[in-house]
């Protein structure tokens, strides 16, 4: 039987009340197969500069922080998002890397850090050695020391993990210097004071950092002035949000990354990088020195060294459409295929835009035409679904006609309103690429209510925290710890040379 999971925290709900009627299935695998890349197709359109990809994993690290909704892909999923539970805490609490709010965690009883893993010798050249504290806690089979294990779905998400473990053993050592720089809660443990401090450094990051990245300006400013138009429920999270839009960064990943200065990869050797990926196993239970991320090369190195997201489409990679059932099991739920039904472990063997649409189907989301006229927000017209001339014809039948499917139907905006409704630079970001008008809205509200309805959060008991002026780094000047850059930086002046 499949491992029993947590405790549910919540369900979900809807921005969108009503039975909206699903699309039929047959429709959606040839529309999840019209929506792989390939190299003739990425010459037949301009590549829009996008955010740098470490953003892309970092949205990945949020997600796995805020929802598990533990059903099977498809064959589980329902209309009745009401009776779906939420596995994770709704809240920007980072329960994924400490566990749940007054719960033992992971945590060393008398120093306070997290634990990490050594890696082991390089399986190619690296300038990185072997025996350093840079993997997941593991165990001697090579199986992750999660609280999650989705954060091990791929090589990136697993390393963001362990940066994340490794700012908070840098802010121990950080508070035991200067215990005035603690956030609180007073009279709380060198711990706890340390997880408010890396979980209030998280959630600004988020809001200040992340979000305008990837939603409009326009969207933000209007919400700053006029308040929530969709209203989403901060306990529940809204099945249009967590099926759809904030699954943007599928179409993101790109077909080959430089994990440092040493190695290159294919995008499929970041999945196949894991312990279910089979990478990491018995024979080699951790992660050799080699494949440690140099996050560089994902937040700011110079244009031809960074890896940055590929634009925001309905183009998926190729990577995508040929994972192991394995990898597959572990997106939703903690199951091993082994363990299921033959009709269940066959669902895992499909490709993941396909899991993807068909699931949202069978809970029955709006189409992304019904989703603006419910909510009277301008939207797309019928020649702006097609992403190629030669996909005309499928839109136009009547499956599909006036009713594109949601998460479809968001990317398409994306890659439409880049063009027609560009988004001006910030200083000192370059213009890039974001969601569209519906999509912003979707992702800043929730994120936005999320904060809200957290007594604990910045928003709320920490309205009146900013972080701190520091000196980290290469640089004598203080600077705060306000971008996943800057947390880089502090990350690698902490560690040991």
């Amino acid at each position: 039987m499949p491992r029993p999971l947590e405790i549910p925290e919540a369900y979900y709900s809807r921005l969108c009340p009503g039975d909206w009627r699903p699309h039929d299935e047959a429709k959606l695998v040839e529309l999840a197969q019209r929506m792989k890349d390939s190299e003739a197709r990425r010459k037949k359109r301009r590549r829009l500069p996008a955010m740098p990809s470490g953003y892309v994993y970092f949205g990945q690290f949020i997600d796995h922080d805020i929802t598990r909704d533990g059903r099977f892909l498809v064959g589980d999923a329902n209309p009745h998002e009401d009776e779906t539970p939420n596995y994770r805490t709704p809240a920007l609490d980072l329960d994924t890397l400490y566990g749940k709010r007054g719960l033992p965690g992971p945590q060393d009883e008398k120093s306070g850090e997290l634990p990490l893993g050594q890696t082991l010798p390089p399986t190619g050249p690296t300038r990185r050695p072997a025996g350093k504290l840079d993997d997941l806690p593991r165990e001697a089979d090579g199986t992750p020391k999660l609280i999650d294990p989705r954060n091990e779905e791929n090589l990136v998400i697993g390393q963001m993990h362990v940066l994340f473990i490794k700012f908070h053993n840098g802010v121990i050592k950080l508070l035991k210097r200067n215990p005035s720089l603690s956030p609180g809660p007073r009279g709380s443990s060198l711990f706890e004071q340390a997880r408010r401090f890396v979980t209030w450094h998280y959630q600004w990051i988020i809001l200040k950092d992340f979000l305008p990245k990837i939603a409009r300006i326009t969207v933000l400013q209007d919400i700053r002035r006029k308040g929530l138009l969709l209203t989403p429920d901060p306990i529940n999270l809204p099945i249009e949000f967590t099926v759809a839009a904030f699954r943007f960064g599928h179409s993101m990943i790109q077909e080959s990354y430089s994990l440092n200065h040493d190695l290159g990869v294919h995008a499929g050797s970041l999945m196949l990088m894991t312990k279910r990926g089979r990478g990491i196993s018995s024979e080699l239970p951790a992660l050799p020195a080699n494949y440690v991320i140099d996050w560089n090369l994902f937040f700011t190195a110079p244009e031809a060294m960074l890896n940055r997201g590929q634009t925001i489409d309905t183009f998926i990679t190729e990577a995508l459409y040929g994972l192991p059932a394995e990898s597959i099991a572990i997106f939703r739920a903690n199951f091993s295929p082994q363990d299921l039904a033959p009709r269940q472990a066959g669902e895992f063997m499909r490709p993941l835009p396909e899991l993807t649409l068909r699931r949202g189907s069978k809970m029955h989301l709006p189409s992304g035409e019904e989703f603006a006229d419910f909510f009277h927000l301008p939207k797309l017209t019928a020649g702006d679904i097609p992403a190629l001339t030669e996909d005309e014809e499928f839109f136009d039948q009547q499956e599909f006609r006036g009713r594109t499917p949601l998460w479809y139907y968001l990317l398409r905006e994306a890659a439409v309103q880049a063009v027609t409704d560009s988004e001006p630079p910030v200083p000192p970001d370059p213009p890039m690429q974001k969601l569209g008008h519906i999509g912003s809205r979707i992702v800043a509200e929730v994120l936005l209510q999320i904060l809200s309805a957290d007594s604990e959060s910045i928003q709320n008991e920490g309205k009146e925290w900013k972080p701190p002026l520091l000196v980290f780094g290469a640089s004598k000047l203080p600077r705060s710890l306000d971008s996943m850059p800057n947390l880089v930086e502090f990350v690698r002046s902490n560690e040991e040379p």
